[in-house]
């Protein structure tokens, strides 16, 4: 038996929303809890028929399905009441009556799609849900596997109702459908078409061929909210002034440059805001946020591997803000920088053998901490190497005039520049980013020549490898900024992005140091454990062992003198403050840092009687690391 789809109702468009009427009762002041509790009702509009004359009566070729938006009668079945809006499976039973099955609300088979190598094939489906709203979603065609339990809960999830005795029709309705129209499926946000579509989860920008296909309901909060105006008033003009607003700002607009201007293919870079808590970092990222989506884009770094790395490939071409670095674990923290800055996750096995196509992505990472990546890792055992501090650029953020902030444009403090911009970034988001985007497709400036001419600027002239690589993740941001500000986007006066990239740079360079990157971590490292554990792991040298408290896992002592504290650490706790790295090298880093003030002829320890007993150990004062 051949199945069709039947000719559909007359389309009413977007239904009104649905209104609600509570029963009288519920009206009055309770009588006593032992009261009946009464149940809401909920009215929608379209379970309401219109009048007799204004009803839809179609013709039907059974067996088939059929859908309507509205009540409508069917020409061969003579029932006394109108049909709701919905799927309906139009069949016949064995004496040849007609039966119009009811399957759930309607649901539309508008195109088909796949990807540009011809896979990912998926359809898009329209239908209302169940307060009356219509959506749309690209679905992949791989959820119908099965017995579509993975779709029909999907759709659930997304508002769609049906029938749950008539359930498996949904399936065959999506596969018997052979729609006219022919669409793009995008996996990823961001640029396709070679530039000429940036898809969006729920919209796109230039080519709307291009259409997001996702298997799940997409939460990241790439949403809109506001108008450009208010965003640039509220939030753009209050950066101005401020270099670190600006470059956190930058690098939001960064990421969809990283495409057309540096032509990269995946992987991306970023920043780390260092600094004391409450100063105004996560503002900060809050403010880059707001370009693409709402706050809730804001993400913290306790995400396991797996889920950063999908996170990162739902903000492809936008950005990645995560705060608070140390709630990372610092055994995977060198890892997953790596992981965002690659591009590239792990491929995994299906269900059904083979690979699945490993998770790609492009984006800048806005990272806020009160520790270093490397000081970060040491905590763990680890080291962090010098690709990975480039990836991740650390740039001390709060010793402004106010804390993360220079100006206050007519604030009293700190405090309330960032509560402004809290507030203002809850309430204006989403619409500059799109707006970035769409600029950028009509552009008609040279990006890569733009782009190489400000990683020339005299700032930005280095000479060492590290230096040169983060010189050119400061000169993107710059680009991005003058873009934006050239776009009327920001409120910034012409040139302040570029300034403000070249304050970020030196920041991150001073902080860096010039000397050799594996010596400054150790003395960071030491420096970081003594701040730890100084008041943990050791004790008063010259205190006796019973009047003091109980030390557990002891690190060594310390004693005061006129210059200042001393600690003297055993083997095993220098070992371990060294944060992986060999005593031996550990022991001559301190020695050139002038780090090691008591020692004996020909040592690099000194003997110190401990409870009656010499022992061998290492005397430190910890100096500030350049």
């Amino acid at each position: 038996m051949t199945l069709t789809t039947c000719p559909t109702g007359s389309t009413q468009g977007a239904a009104m929303p649905a209104k609600t009427t509570h029963p009288p009762e519920l009206n009055k002041a309770a009588e006593g809890s032992a009261g009946p509790i009464l149940p809401f009702k909920t009215i929608n509009p379209h379970d309401q028929p219109p009048a007799a004359d204004q009803i839809t009566i179609k013709n039907i070729s059974r067996p088939c399905y059929g859908v309507y938006d509205d009540f409508v009668r069917f020409a061969d079945n003579p029932a006394p009441e109108p049909h709701r809006a919905g799927l309906y499976w139009h069949g016949a039973n064995r004496a040849g009556d007609p039966i119009d099955q009811r399957i759930g609300g309607p649901l539309h088979i508008e195109a088909l799609s796949h990807d540009e190598h011809s896979g990912n094939f998926g359809r898009l489906l329209r239908f209302r849900d169940s307060t009356g709203q219509w959506k749309e979603w690209l679905v992949p065609m791989a959820l119908l596997a099965g017995n579509g339990e993975a779709l029909r809960s999907e759709l659930l999830s997304r508002g769609y109702t049906y029938n749950d005795r008539y359930k498996a029709h949904i399936l065959s309705h999506i596969m018997q459908s052979q729609p006219r129209e022919r669409l793009i499926a995008a996996i990823r946000t961001g640029w396709h078409g070679d530039g000429t579509a940036f898809v969006l989860p729920q919209t796109t920008l230039g080519d709307t061929q291009y259409r997001f296909q996702a298997e799940h309901a997409h939460d990241s909060h790439l949403s809109t909210r506001g108008t450009l105006d208010a965003w640039r008033s509220q939030i753009g003009e209050r950066c101005s002034g401020n270099p670190i607003l600006i470059l956190s700002a930058c690098t939001g607009f960064a990421g969809a440059l990283l495409k057309p201007a540096k032509q990269q293919a995946v992987g991306g870079a970023g920043l780390n805001l260092l600094g004391k808590s409450s100063q105004g970092k996560t503002t900060a990222l809050q403010v880059a946020a707001s370009i693409w989506g709402s706050p809730e884009t804001v993400r913290n770094w306790s995400a396991t591997g797996n889920g950063l790395e999908a996170l990162a490939a739902s903000l492809n071409d936008t950005l990645l803000p995560l705060d608070e670095l140390s709630q990372s674990s610092p055994y995977d923290a060198g890892n997953m920088v790596y992981l965002l800055a690659n591009g590239t996750g792990k491929q995994r096995a299906k269900r059904t053998g083979g690979m699945r196509p490993a998770s790609r992505w492009r984006l800048m990472v806005l990272s806020s901490g009160e520790r270093t990546l490397s000081a970060h890792m040491a905590e763990g055992g680890k080291k962090a190497k010098a690709g990975q501090e480039a990836r991740l650029l650390d740039v001390p953020a709060v010793d402004r005039p106010y804390g993360a902030f220079d100006q206050l444009h007519g604030l009293p403090d700190g405090a309330g520049l960032s509560n402004a911009l809290k507030q203002a970034t809850s309430e204006q988001y989403g619409l500059t980013g799109q707006a970035f985007a769409r600029q950028l497709m009509k552009y008609k400036g040279d990006l890569p020549n733009e782009y190489s001419e400000l990683c020339r600027l005299p700032a930005f002239q280095v000479s060492d490898g590290v230096e040169a690589r983060a010189a050119g993740t400061f000169a993107l941001l710059a680009l991005g900024g003058e873009l934006a500000t050239s776009f009327g986007l920001t409120g910034w006066r012409e040139g302040e992005a570029i300034e403000a990239a070249v304050t970020g740079f030196n920041l991150w360079r001073d902080h860096r140091g010039t000397g050799n990157t594996e010596d400054r971590q150790i003395l960071e490292a030491i420096a970081d454990f003594i701040d730890r554990h100084g008041d943990s792991r050791f004790s008063d040298l010259d205190q006796p062992a019973s009047a003091g408290p109980l030390i557990r896992d002891r690190a060594g002592y310390w004693r005061n003198t006129a210059e200042g504290r001393t600690y003297y650490l055993t083997s095993g706790g220098l070992k371990e403050a060294g944060a992986g790295h060999e005593l031996k090298a550990i022991i001559a880093t301190l020695d050139a840092a002038g780090w090691i003030t008591e020692r004996n002829a020909g040592k690099n320890s000194v003997k110190r009687r401990v409870h009656g007993k010499m022992t061998s150990l290492y005397a430190i004062q910890p100096q500030e690391v350049a």
